[in-house]
């Protein structure tokens, strides 16, 4: 009981990492087992085979997610605790790997792994709006200050320009 109640604590915790739609944060040991996601019906599946629990953590393996095993395939390759960049079938991701420290649990690392094109789209939009605008107000105001000039120019050439003179005698 105690055990469910810290999964689903766990779970929920990993839940509110969430920094985009399809971002993941999970816990694993650094020899590769799964000790945490942010849906506790997916390790509770991994935990049970055919309707008995397991005695041992499951492995990344046995998730099948790509997301995942590409962050710790990529961790294992460098085993120390920093941002990799990587690749799961054709979308560029971003993950952080990062030890929890021991008294939480020994061996245990936090990971987050966030699609890089999620991150990027707020971004883009914004650039895309204050273009949009700043094209919209030279469309709007060029014509009004090729005015104001024109006129300004129109006011000079007035006082350079001498006035006829009349004589009185015709």
């Amino acid at each position: 009981m105690g055990a469910d109640l810290a999964a689903v604590d766990l779970a929920n915790f990993l839940r509110q990492q969430r920094i985009t739609p399809s971002s993941t944060a999970f816990i694993f040991t650094k020899t590769g087992e799964v000790v945490a996601l942010p849906d506790e019906a997916r390790i509770v599946k991994a935990v049970r085979s055919k309707g008995e629990l397991k005695a041992m953590l499951p492995k990344i393996a046995s998730l099948n997610d790509p997301v995942i095993s590409g962050l710790v395939a990529a961790y294992q390759d460098q085993p120390m605790a920093g941002t990799r960049v990587y690749d799961v079938a054709g979308r560029t991701y971003i993950g952080r790997v990062t030890d929890i420290p021991p008294r939480y649990g020994r061996e245990q690392l936090l990971a987050i792994a966030v699609p890089v094109d999620e991150v990027e789209k707020p971004i883009t939009d914004i650039r895309n709006d204050t273009l949009l605008y700043s094209v919209a107000f030279l469309i709007f105001a060029l014509p009004l200050y090729v005015t104001l000039v024109v006129i300004w120019i129109d006011r000079k050439l007035e006082r350079r320009t001498p006035q006829p003179r009349f004589r009185e005698d015709e």
